[in-house]
C-alpha cells in the first residue's frame, strides 16, 4: 500500500456522515448519529435510543452540557461511539432545542433538592422509592395528581370479647392526670390519688365520652376535691369532696360533658 492509498483509506475512515436512517450495517466508525432521550437522571446524565441502531445506551454523561442546559425526555441529540470497538456512545449534542417540561428519575423525591438554575415552579420528578410523581411549587415537592373519590365503608368487623378484671387498673397521681388542675381525658379508666390538699377540676375539655369514668383515692391527709369548671356540669352528694384519708369515689361520665360522683364524699 502506497502513501496515497494509505490517506485515502484513513480518509474514508475518518469522514464524518450523519446517520439518521436505519442501515444494514448500522455501526460505522466515525459516524454521527441522532438519538432520542428516553431518560434524565439529576447528576444530567441520559439514556438515549438510537432509532438507526435499534438500541439504547447510557446512562451517559453529555459533553458541554451543564445544569442550565441540561437535556429533558424527548430532545434530540448528536452522538458517537468513542472507542474503537464501538461500544460505549458519546453524546456531545443537542440536535432539537426543546421547551418542555422534564420528568427527571429520582431515588426519593424528598431527598432530591433540584439543582441550582434548574429548580423551577413546575418541574416534575418521578420518585422511585414509592412510584410517584411528584412537582416542584417554589419551595417543596407536592404529590401530582388529584385525589380520588372516597371509596365505600367496608363492613363492620366482629365484637369483639367482653372485658374481665384480669388487666391491673392504672394507678397514677394527681399530677400526672391533670394538666393546671384540670382531668385529663387520657386518664379516663385510671385511678388517681393525691399527694396533698389537691383540686381536680372537669370542663369541657376532659371531654370524656358517655360511660366512661376515672376512679379517685385520697391517699394523703390534705383534702381531695373535684370542682365544676367551664363547660361541664359535675353532681354529686352530699358534696364533691372524698370525706377523709382513704376515701374512694368515682367520677362518670353520664352524658356529654356531664359527670357524677359517687362514693365516699362528704
Amino acid at each position: 500500500m502506497n502513501a496515497n492509498n494509505m490517506m485515502s483509506y484513513y480518509g474514508r475512515e475518518t469522514n464524518i456522515v450523519r446517520r439518521d436512517k436505519a442501515s444494514s450495517s448500522p455501526k460505522v466508525k466515525g459516524e454521527i448519529y441522532q438519538g432520542i432521550v428516553r431518560r434524565a437522571y439529576p447528576d444530567g446524565r441520559v439514556v438515549i435510543y438510537v432509532p438507526s441502531l435499534g438500541g439504547e445506551f447510557g446512562p451517559i454523561m453529555p459533553i458541554g452540557i451543564d445544569m442550565s442546559s441540561r437535556l429533558v425526555v424527548e430532545d434530540y441529540v448528536f452522538c458517537a461511539f468513542s472507542n474503537e470497538s464501538m461500544t460505549s456512545m458519546v453524546v456531545f449534542g443537542n440536535s432539537k432545542l426543546s421547551n418542555r417540561t422534564s420528568i427527571t428519575i429520582v431515588d426519593n423525591a424528598f431527598d432530591y433538592s433540584p439543582p441550582s438554575g434548574f429548580a423551577f415552579q413546575g418541574m416534575m420528578v418521578y420518585s422511585l422509592f414509592d412510584g410517584s410523581y411528584y412537582g416542584w411549587n417554589g419551595t417543596e415537592w407536592t404529590t401530582v395528581g388529584l385525589q380520588g373519590p372516597t371509596g365505600p365503608a367496608g363492613p363492620t368487623g366482629p365484637q369483639g370479647p367482653s372485658g374481665d378484671w384480669s388487666t391491673a387498673q392504672q394507678v397514677v397521681a394527681y399530677s400526672s392526670a391533670t394538666s393546671g388542675g384540670v382531668l385529663l381525658s387520657s386518664s379516663a379508666g385510671k385511678l388517681v390519688y393525691n399527694t396533698a390538699a389537691q383540686t381536680i377540676t372537669i370542663t369541657s375539655a376532659t371531654a370524656f365520652s358517655t360511660g366512661k369514668r376515672v376512679d379517685l383515692a385520697r391517699l394523703n391527709s390534705g383534702a381531695f376535691i373535684v370542682a365544676q369548671g367551664s363547660g361541664a356540669t359535675v353532681n354529686g352528694t352530699p358534696a364533691l369532696t372524698l370525706r377523709a384519708q382513704y376515701s374512694a369515689a368515682s367520677i362518670i361520665c353520664t352524658s356529654s360533658n356531664t359527670y357524677l360522683v359517687v362514693g365516699d364524699l362528704g
